[in-house]
């Protein structure tokens, strides 16, 4: 593309020449200057996001280039403009929203890895500027390997609206929902074209798709697992009214995906490789892709289907699929890494009552465990989140929490488990009660000395909960935080820390029943008071012990007399 700075003299300003005005840059041109510097910074920003080479591996496929290319950003646009396939590009700016995201698309991003990233980013900005807290669901994630669907959908987009009388049976488009800024993303688009898309899959495709199953096995193409053979005809033994088969080559997923929105059928074979599993109803036409190991089972719309409404509609296919479930829990295990696409293969397994027993303690230890050495706290939350949901996945986590917490506490540990365990094991007794005291000790202790008083609060919170915990909290250490959180006029953690106290006599007592105490954390002998207890209202901790009242007071005489007679802080109130 020339560089239309060079070129912007007039020939107006050349001696002798006559006035020619030149011609205004293209609309293609100026979409290119202003979204190629954009797509950089993105593509630049990707090298924060965890096992990103599998969103560079789809660029190339896209692109034929690697993203680390000078010229990668301007050919990505190339390629995203090819999709568009109105004459000046109309259709390219909303393009570019679905891709990049914008006011009116939200947040977008192109992995799971990303997604949880900005997530964890826009949550710290929140919190910074005392904002709502954004939720992960309006985080929208658009694989480069689906931006094919683009060039197809737009182009049955354009013959909807110029060919209408080829679609009379489903009604004509709307004016609104003619208008391409009307979409906020492709599947918007994609769900307002569904009752006009003529899909071979659900059109009296019972028989083609058999002839195309056939070719498959007969070319090895497939191989045939459970069900009726598609090559036994009429004269099957059996007729269970399905047809599962595992796809082998890249031909076979092009062929037997003909009429969907699947990836592989486009030409992302390689990513599925391994079990790509072809299930058809020979009753009701429709079709499924089932890709155990990443956990998806879709329809031909690309949309997620519930696995347990799919084995309830096809007798006997939860037989034929558990070995592939037991592969794959396996395939976890052996990870290096485990990320957030990876936790969908364990939900299938979860949801299905008859599969939870694949995932062995050791699987589900070892997955844990992967987790926490390093230090993968998000995907810590959630996988504890998934296992949360069943006896089964709370069995493995209180095993799991036991075995951990063996050892003594680190600061490792502590810096893992903070956010993450601590709050899960308050929340079930079974898991509390698979905690030693010790460690909760440690940890409040290191909380304390490090002045973490704001988490001191939160674990001071939880272990409410735990009578077993009560004991556990090292008493001095309330006094301390108390005192550090004073020091800062954090009036917030301050109240929070005092209510706490309030529901455990026991902690209650030795802050507010030991006049020492009171002294030190109301009226210390310092310039500067401590204005967060001054204001205070004390009278819900002196319903508990009546001496307090009076130590208080005496501790604000005392305070008094040392400041002689004209003291900075006001009366303690007892409402």
């Amino acid at each position: 593309m020339p560089d239309i700075a060079s070129h912007s003299f007039s020939a107006a300003a050349l001696p002798g020449a006559s006035f020619a005005p030149q011609p205004k840059p293209s609309r293609l041109e100026f979409l290119l200057k202003r979204y190629v510097p954009i797509l950089k910074k993105r593509i630049d920003g990707l090298i924060d996001v965890p096992d990103v080479q599998d969103v560079y591996d789809e660029f190339a496929y896209i692109v034929h280039s690697s993203p680390k290319a000078k010229d990668f950003p301007g050919e990505l646009f190339d390629v995203l403009a090819s999709y568009d396939p109105t004459p000046h590009k109309q259709y390219l700016e909303r393009i570019m929203s679905w891709v990049l995201g914008s006011k009116a698309t939200g947040v977008v991003t192109w992995s799971y890895q990303e997604q949880r990233l900005r997530h964890s980013e826009l949550s710290a900005q929140a919190r910074q500027y005392n904002e709502p807290a954004i939720n992960l669901e309006d985080i929208h994630i658009f694989r480069p390997e689906d931006w094919w669907a683009i060039q197809d959908t737009l182009e049955f987009f354009e013959k909807v609206k110029n060919k209408p009388s080829h679609y009379a049976h489903a009604g004509p488009l709307t004016a609104h929902e003619k208008d391409i800024r009307n979409y906020t993303s492709l599947k918007a688009l994609q769900k307002t074209l569904d009752r006009f898309w003529q899909n071979a899959s659900l059109e009296n495709d019972i028989f083609i798709f058999n002839d195309k199953a056939i070719d498959a096995l007969n070319t090895s193409g497939a191989e045939f697992i459970a069900g009726d053979d598609p090559r036994m005809g009429e004269n099957a033994a059996q007729k269970q009214g399905w047809s599962l088969l595992r796809i082998t080559t890249e031909e076979a997923a092009k062929s037997l995906g003909e009429g969907s929105r699947w990836c592989t059928t486009w030409g992302h074979f390689g990513s599925y490789e391994d079990d790509l599993l072809w299930l058809h109803n020979t009753q009701t036409a429709e079709k499924f892709q089932i890709h155990v190991e990443s956990g998806q089972c879709m329809d031909w719309k690309d949309d997620p289907v519930s696995v347990a409404d799919l084995l309830a509609a096809h007798d006997g296919l939860q037989t034929a699929l558990t070995p592939y479930v037991e592969k794959g829990l396996q395939a976890l295990q052996d990870k290096e890494y485990i990320f957030a696409p990876d936790f969908d293969a364990i939900k299938m397994c979860m949801n299905v009552s008859e599969w939870q027993n694949l995932l062995t303690k050791d699987t589900a230890h070892s997955l844990l465990e992967n987790l926490y050495q390093k230090a993968r706290n998000r995907y810590l939350d959630e996988l504890l989140t998934i296992f949360k949901e069943t006896p089964a996945g709370q069995k493995f986590v209180a095993h799991f929490i036991s075995e951990t917490f063996r050892s003594p506490c680190t600061l490792k540990m502590y810096e893992c488990f903070k956010d993450v365990v601590v709050k899960h094991s308050a929340e079930a007794s079974l898991w509390r009660d698979s905690v030693r005291s010790e460690f909760i000790t440690d940890l409040f202790e290191m909380a304390s000395d490090q002045k973490q008083d704001n988490f001191f609060e939160k674990l001071l919170c939880n272990s409410i909960h735990s009578p077993a915990w009560h004991d556990a909290v090292p008493l001095k250490t309330i006094a301390q935080t108390l005192n550090f959180a004073a020091n800062k006029n954090d009036q917030f953690v301050v109240t929070s820390i005092l209510s706490s106290i309030r529901k455990v006599p026991t902690w209650e007592e030795a802050v507010f029943g030991c006049e020492t105490v009171l002294r030190q954390l109301l009226y210390p002998r310092t310039k500067h008071p401590h204005q967060a207890f001054a204001r205070h209202d004390f009278s819900a901790h002196v319903k508990m012990h009546a001496s307090c009242k009076e130590k208080i007071l005496n501790a604000y005489q005392d305070y008094c007399q040392r400041r002689g007679g004209a003291p900075s802080l006001p009366e303690p109130k007892f409402s």
